[in-house]
């Protein structure tokens, strides 16, 4: 619960303030220049014409959902990045600890041969796998 809780606060918080950041940057027109009349004319007639005051509402609603997008998007992608390194971390880590087995893998073979080097049933193996035929007096010895 407590990772869960640590993940959706690493992601939710940025985003949160990336959020209000571009909110912030995104009302600040409205609120410097409140008063502003908007008119819009196409061939000698008014398409629209109105005050800022008016439309505030609709724009505000535009900016906090673009800010809301664009603070989650940021921070998903950030998140995203972090967990793709970390990828990689492990898998450079998987990778050596793959060469350590194999070298021990090779030092285990080698130690069993100088066991069977060691003993008279090792000679008679090792001839063997030369491809010598044993004598059964050197049996034996």
């Amino acid at each position: 619960m407590q990772t869960i809780s640590r993940r959706l606060t690493r992601i939710l918080l940025p985003a949160g303030v990336v959020s209000t950041l571009i909110f912030a940057a995104l009302s600040l027109p409205v609120l410097v220049e409140s008063s502003l009349r908007i008119v819009i004319q196409q061939e000698d007639q008014v398409a629209f014409d109105s005050s800022l005051e008016e439309i505030a509402p609709l724009y505000m609603g535009l900016a906090a959902t673009l800010s809301l997008g664009l603070g989650l998007t940021g921070c998903v992608a950030a998140e995203g990045l972090r967990v793709r390194r970390r990828s990689s971390q492990l898998q450079k880590q998987l990778s050596e600890q793959s060469e350590i087995i194999k070298a021990q893998e090779e030092q285990l073979v080698q130690l069993r041969l100088q066991t069977l080097n060691n003993t008279p049933q090792g000679h008679e193996l090792k001839a063997f796998l030369n491809g010598s035929k044993i004598s059964p007096a050197r049996r034996g010895s």
